[in-house]
């Protein structure tokens, strides 16, 4: 996190952060820039660093992929070709 700088060296790197990674979101079931909101509501002065921020972004994707695979997975078992609530409770549980 860039905490000991400066309001305008700040906006930069959100600037040059968001341009490179603009790409990067157009792939993830995250939304653009969501870990940056969170961390400004949690604390005003803090801004994630573009690297950790990719990483928590990978993490949180694999969690959200491995929870639909595995809530379809039991939905098929049930012999349905559809998803309910109980199916995504039961793969949170599970995973």
């Amino acid at each position: 996190m860039h905490n000991n700088l400066p309001n305008n060296e700040r906006k930069d790197i959100n600037k040059s952060h968001s341009q490179n990674t603009k790409e990067f979101y157009q792939h993830s079931t995250l939304k653009y820039n969501i870990l940056s909101e969170i961390c400004s509501e949690i604390t005003c002065n803090e801004i994630l660093d573009p690297t950790v921020e990719k990483f928590l972004t990978e993490i949180g994707d694999s969690f959200i992929n491995n929870i639909i695979d595995t809530s379809m997975q039991f939905a098929k078992h049930r012999n349905s070709e559809t998803l309910n609530s109980n199916d995504i409770s039961y793969a949170m549980c599970k995973l």
